[in-house]
Formats: structure tokens, C-alpha cells, sequence
């Protein structure tokens, strides 16, 4: 058996991830808006209130085949504040 002196290991295993992170993982800046969940009965005639607490103006409803009726009743519920 091959003996490795205490805090050798430790070492090549941090050059090496560093190495690793260089070589493989190119720098970025990800700023994330903060999330907002409004939820409970009623929480849907809210919506306009929250989109104009964002700043935004109009909203994007999107939704899959399967609830595109609970999207529709959504962009309805936004009138001209939907788009999609």
C-alpha cells in the first residue's frame, strides 16, 4: 500500500477541481428577480394588482394543451393585460 503524507490528498484534490472548474465551467453573473407566490381563495383577482406591483404592464399566460381552458379564463380575467 502506497502512503500518501497527511494533506497531499487534501492538496491535489482542490488543484484538481479548480483545474476541473476552469477548464469546464465558464464565469457568469445570474441575477434572479425575487418570487412571489399570492395564494388562497380568491388569489386570482389579485393578479392585476400583482403585475402592476412588478412594474409590468402586460402578462404572459401560457399554459400546457391540457389547461389551456384555465388559461384562457386567466387571460380573460386579464382583459387587455395578457398577452399570449
Amino acid at each position: 500500500m502506497l502512503a500518501i503524507p497527511e494533506g497531499v490528498y487534501d492538496s491535489f484534490q482542490a488543484d484538481w477541481q479548480a483545474a476541473y472548474m476552469t477548464e469546464t465551467i465558464k464565469n457568469f453573473v445570474y441575477h434572479g428577480q425575487a418570487g412571489r407566490v399570492v395564494f388562497g381563495l380568491g388569489a386570482l383577482q389579485h393578479l392585476g394588482r400583482e403585475i402592476e406591483l412588478m412594474g409590468a404592464k402586460r402578462a404572459l399566460v401560457l399554459s400546457t394543451p391540457e389547461q389551456a381552458d384555465q388559461a384562457q379564463r386567466i387571460a380573460d380575467l386579464l382583459g387587455p393585460r395578457a398577452a399570449g
